[in-house]
């Protein structure tokens, strides 16, 4: 007996397919129909309480429309967000500088004057806000043992005044094994 009233107290739906009234089934039954393919969202439902049929879509949504809602907000916040980093990237040297001072991968004169130019600054500290000269391939000497010696120029601002240079030697190495220049292990050395 109880059972029963159980089921009763529950809301029961009737769906109209094919010319035919069907049910009653609850909500939960509806979605798996819906969900399943064996209902469409065009079919139509009623029960107590309603004027007229209505279409299923009004009580049950879909799984494929909430995931299509889903990929749409997150392609929308991917596309954001990579607007975002793009206008800083275009905003703001100073972070495509130093994204160019910490990624070299390649050995070349050019990803080992970048890699000291990063060396130099971490070395430097809170005194790196330094203009670089800009690089030519003869401030670079490669060493036998993968390694190279960088000669940098850099100009400190100065308030109120142009800036003071000062030349660095710097030596950094490459590292096969992690395809990447790292520091050599010695300071950077003023000229």
């Amino acid at each position: 007996m109880v059972r029963f009233l159980k089921f009763m107290s529950q809301e029961m739906y009737f769906l109209y397919l094919e010319g035919v009234q069907r049910g009653p089934y609850t909500v939960h039954q509806i979605g798996h129909m819906v969900n399943s393919g064996i209902v469409r969202c065009d079919a139509m439902f009623w029960c107590e309480g309603l004027d007229q049929w209505q279409p299923v879509k009004q009580l049950i949504t879909p799984k494929s429309e909430i995931q299509r809602k889903r990929i749409r907000i997150s392609a929308g916040m991917v596309i954001l967000v990579g607007l975002l980093a793009l206008g800083g990237w275009a905003a703001f040297p100073a972070l495509r500088q130093g994204w160019k001072e910490q990624h070299q991968v390649e050995m070349t004169p050019s990803a080992a004057y970048w890699r000291a130019r990063g060396v130099l600054r971490e070395h430097l500290g809170t005194l790196s806000a330094g203009a670089f000269s800009e690089f030519t391939p003869a401030c670079v000497l490669f060493t036998e043992s993968e390694a190279a010696v960088v000669d940098l120029t850099v100009e400190f601002p100065l308030v109120g005044r142009t800036g003071e240079s000062a030349r660095w030697r710097v030596e950094v190495k490459y590292e096969r094994n992690l395809k990447r220049w790292t520091p050599s292990g010695r300071l950077p050395q003023p000229l």
